[in-house]
C-alpha cells in the first residue's frame, strides 16, 4: 500500500476541547481517523501533545517520512512509526499523532484486503477472520469524583455501570437503554429535574453522598424492571484519584488498605459486584496483592497497566489482576495495542476495550473490540451520540454476521 497524502486538522471532542483528525490518502481512497483523550490519565500512559503540535508533527514530520512509500502491511508501518518516533513514552512526536495515523492506515489496510475493519483486525490478531464474537456492553449509568458535572457530587468512585447478561448485542443494548431512561426518570422525581446532570460520558451526576447511596439507586430501578439475574454491577474506582500519603479517601473517610479491601469486600458481597476496575492507586502494588483473594470477581487494570505489555507482564507475574483494560491511545499504534490483548489473553485474562471521556464520534474501538476477542467494551452511557457511534456500529457488526452466517440472506431487509 502506497499513501499518496496525509492531512491532519483540528476537531473538538465530547467536552469541547481540541483533539484532531487524520485523512490518510490510498489508491483505495481517503481513510479517516479522530483520537480521543482522557480526564483521569494515567501516569505511565503514553504522551499525548497539545492538538496544535500533534496536528504540525503529522502534516510536517510524521506524513512526509510515510508518503510515497510501499507499505507491505499495519505491523510494518507501526515499527516504523515507533522506531521513527523514537523515545520509549512517545513525548517527541506524540501518542495521539501516532494513533490517529495508525488508526487510519488500519482502514486503508482493512480496504486493501477486502474486509471489514473488525474482519481485518481479527486476522492481525489471531490469523483468522472467521472465529468472531461480539463483546457485552457496559453501560455508565452514575459518573462521579472528576467526571462528574454540577454542584453538590461527592462520590469518590469514577464510574457505576451495569452489564446486561444476554447473547445478543442488540438485546443488551435494549436492556442498557431501558434502564438508563427509568434510572433517569428515578433520579429525577428524587433530586429535582434541575439538580441532575450529564456527566463527562453521559452517566447521571447528582447530589450523591455515598457509594451506597448510587448503588441503591441502580440496583432499585434494575429490579423494578425485573432484571436483577439478568444484569451484572461493574465499579471503576479511578483509585488514584482518591489517594494520598498511603490513605484511600472514600466516602468521607480516610482508609488504611486493609480498611480498603474491607470496605470494598462489602459492597461486593452486599450488591453483587462482579467487576472492580483500578480498586487501588497506579503504583500501590503493595495493595493490590491484597487483593489475590477476590478470585471470584474480575479485578481490572486501567491506570495499572494503560495497555503497556511490560506493565501487563508485571502485573500478571504479581498475580494481581485477571483483567485488563485496552485504550488505543494510551499506547500510540494499533499494533501494540493487539500485543497488549495478546499478551492478555495468555495470561488467561479478560478483555475490556474502553473509550475515554473526551470521545469522538471515531467507531474504531467497535471493531477493536470484536478484532481482538475482547469479552467487554466500555463506551459510556447508551445516549450521547460519540458513546452510540461506538455501540449502533457493533448493531452493524452483529447485522453483518447474521448475514454471513446465514447465506449471504439479509433477514434485515424490510
Amino acid at each position: 500500500m502506497e499513501i499518496k497524502q496525509i492531512k491532519a486538522k483540528k476537531i473538538f471532542d465530547s467536552r469541547g476541547r481540541l483533539t484532531l483528525e487524520v485523512g490518510l490518502q490510498t489508491e483505495g481512497g481517503i481513510f479517516p481517523a479522530a483520537v480521543p483523550s482522557g480526564t483521569s490519565v494515567g501516569i505511565f500512559e503514553a504522551k499525548s501533545l497539545k492538538a496544535a503540535e500533534a496536528i504540525k508533527n503529522i502534516n510536517e514530520v510524521i506524513g512526509p517520512a510515510l508518503k510515497k512509500k510501499k507499505w507491505a502491511n499495519q505491523k510494518e508501518l507501526d515499527e516504523f512509526l515507533i522506531s521513527f518516533e523514537g523515545t520509549p513514552d512517545k513525548s517527541r512526536l506524540g501518542a495521539n499523532a501516532l494513533l490517529a495515523v495508525s488508526l487510519a492506515a488500519s482502514r486503508a489496510f482493512a480496504r486493501q484486503e477486502g474486509m471489514s475493519l473488525f474482519q481485518y483486525l481479527a486476522k492481525i490478531f489471531q490469523g483468522t477472520a472467521k472465529k468472531i464474537s461480539l463483546p457485552k456492553p457496559c453501560f455508565l449509568m452514575i459518573e462521579g469524583k472528576r467526571h462528574a458535572v454540577g454542584f453538590g457530587c461527592k462520590l469518590d468512585v469514577q464510574e457505576f455501570m451495569v452489564v446486561p447478561q444476554e447473547k445478543d448485542f442488540g438485546r443488551n443494548l435494549q436492556m442498557g437503554r431501558e434502564i438508563y431512561q427509568t434510572l433517569g426518570k428515578f433520579l429525577g422525581k428524587e433530586f429535582g429535574r434541575r439538580k441532575v446532570k450529564k456527566g463527562l460520558e453521559g452517566g447521571y451526576s447528582g447530589p450523591f453522598k455515598k457509594t451506597e447511596e448510587a448503588l441503591d439507586f441502580i440496583r432499585r430501578v434494575v429490579a423494578e424492571i425485573g432484571w436483577l439475574s439478568q444484569v451484572r454491577f461493574y465499579l471503576d474506582f479511578a483509585a488514584s484519584e482518591f489517594y494520598e500519603e498511603g490513605k484511600y479517601k472514600i466516602d468521607g473517610r480516610e482508609m488504611t488498605v486493609e480498611e480498603t479491601v474491607a470496605f470494598y469486600k462489602n459492597l461486593a458481597a452486599k450488591y453483587s459486584l462482579t467487576m472492580l476496575e483500578d480498586p487501588f492507586s497506579e503504583d500501590d502494588w503493595k495493595a493490590w496483592r491484597k487483593l489475590k483473594s477476590f478470585s471470584e470477581l474480575l479485578v481490572i487494570g486501567d491506570d495499572l497497566t494503560v495497555t503497556n505489555p511490560a506493565r501487563i507482564k508485571k502485573a500478571a507475574k504479581e498475580g494481581i489482576c485477571n483483567a485488563v483494560i485496552l485504550k488505543p491511545n494510551q499506547i500510540g499504534t494499533v499494533s501494540e495495542t493487539l500485543e497488549a490483548a495478546r499478551l492478555a489473553k495468555s495470561f488467561g485474562w479478560q478483555i475490556i476495550v474502553s473509550h475515554r471521556s473526551g470521545e469522538t464520534k471515531d467507531d474504531f474501538i467497535a471493531d477493536l473490540a470484536v478484532g481482538c476477542g475482547a469479552d467487554f467494551i466500555k463506551s459510556g452511557a447508551p445516549a450521547p451520540p460519540e458513546r452510540m457511534a461506538k455501540y449502533n456500529r457493533l448493531l452493524a457488526i452483529e447485522k453483518q454476521l447474521v448475514i454471513e452466517e446465514n447465506g449471504g440472506h439479509n433477514f434485515f431487509a424490510f
